[in-house]
Formats: structure tokens, C-alpha cells, sequence
């Protein structure tokens, strides 16, 4: 069975179940277009009586192509999709508590939170204790700084240490080497981690984005 589409019209609306008030096109259709087009015709129609259907109208003529919303604060008009074997009236409603009831809700957008500011700052130390590996710290032997040519004496202390590998001597070059790697494995891993963020923010931004619009391919 091949896809089909329709338009719906839903506000927040905490004193019915659900917490939605739902209204959607008793016609269904082939593609987005027709049901976007659909769409654009019922605010146009209603935007002369309501200021809300007037910036609605404007806006969906406005958005780009393959944009099939828009929402105003607690009111969305968008275009969704029906599955097959699915009437119309289900596939709205599920579609509209998608748009009125993301996911995961307040405890979600809390918890995102902290996990972008916990990647921020352990993102940001790291790329900072790398960049201060490399410019400025210079190799150290048992707390005294060394000079070029230095040897780090291995101390020995007396302890039995069967199966472990005997300590050794470290020259400058060797301990400067080794801050070197660390320094700039330090700032890759924090590059990483401020990638990483800086994707959820536009994860997040993107999602704020499709929650008031519908997007699909033109023509299924």
C-alpha cells in the first residue's frame, strides 16, 4: 500500500486527555506537496480571522523547500505522514504528541544539560592541560626542573618488586618526548569531546527545528 499524507492543526491544551487539542484534514494525500499545499490553503483561508493562521500562513509560504510546518508557541500545523493499514485520526494523534510531547521530556532536557556541560569543561581542561603540556611544563626530576642533557637517577627503593621491570634512568630528551605525547593526546581527546558537544548543540537545535516541522522526501 503506498503511502499516504495529511495535514493537523494541534494546541497544547493540559484539560484534555492527552493534554492536546487536535484537529486534522479529513482528506488524505499522495505526496507532501499536496498535503503541504493542502495545509497553506486552510491558513490562508483563516488567516484574515485570526492573527495566529496569519503568521502561519506567512510563515510556511516562507520556509524552505521540504519544510511541511510550523508552530507558534503552543499551537503546530504540519504535515504527517500515514502508514499503511494506520487511519488517519491515529497517525495524527501520534504525530501531534510528537511534536507537543518530545521525548524524554523535562528530565531529558535537564539531563542533556548537564551532559553538555560536563563534555564542555572536561573538553576544555583537557585541550588546556595538553596545550600547557606542550608550551610549558618542562621535564621534572623528583620535583627538580632538568636542563638539556639532564639524567633522571632512577631511585631505588629497596622494596622487593618480583615481576616488575627494574626502574630506570630518563634522560631530558626522553622526558620531553613523553610530555610531547601526552600533551598532545591530551588535546585530541579534548578536541574530541568539544566536537562532540558542540554536535549536541546543533543536535539540539536542529530537534527544536523538527519539532515545529515535518520533513520528507518530496514525492513518498
Amino acid at each position: 500500500m503506498r503511502k499516504r499524507w495529511g495535514w493537523l492543526e494541534a494546541t497544547t491544551d493540559r484539560t484534555r486527555p492527552g493534554g492536546v487539542r487536535l484537529g486534522f484534514s479529513d482528506q488524505t494525500y499522495a505526496t507532501v506537496e499536496e498535503a503541504r499545499a493542502a495545509l497553506q490553503l486552510h491558513l490562508d483561508r483563516r488567516a484574515a480571522k485570526s492573527r495566529w493562521y496569519s503568521c502561519a500562513a506567512r510563515r510556511l509560504r516562507e520556509a524552505p523547500y521540504g519544510v511541511a510546518g510550523v508552530r507558534l508557541r503552543r499551537r503546530s500545523w504540519t504535515v504527517y505522514e500515514i502508514a499503511p493499514d494506520t487511519a488517519p485520526a491515529e497517525a495524527a494523534r501520534r504525530a501531534a504528541n510528537r511534536l507537543h510531547h518530545p521525548a524524554g521530556g523535562r528530565f531529558a532536557t535537564v539531563a542533556g544539560a548537564v551532559f553538555l556541560v560536563v563534555l564542555l569543561f572536561g573538553g576544555g581542561s583537557l585541550v588546556l592541560s595538553g596545550i600547557t603540556k606542550l608550551h610549558t611544563d618542562v621535564p621534572r626530576c623528583h620535583g627538580a626542573l632538568m636542563a638539556p642533557g639532564d639524567v633522571c637517577r632512577a631511585r631505588i627503593t629497596g622494596v622487593a618488586t618480583d615481576g616488575m621491570p627494574e626502574p630506570s634512568d630518563t634522560g631530558y630528551e626522553e622526558q620531553r618526548d613523553n610530555l610531547t605525547r601526552e600533551g598532545w593526546t591530551s588535546v585530541g581527546l579534548g578536541l574530541i569531546l568539544l566536537a562532540l558537544s558542540a554536535g549536541l548543540v546543533v543536535g539540539s537545535a536542529g530537534a527544536r527545528v523538527t519539532l515545529a516541522s515535518v520533513r520528507a522526501a518530496p514525492g513518498r
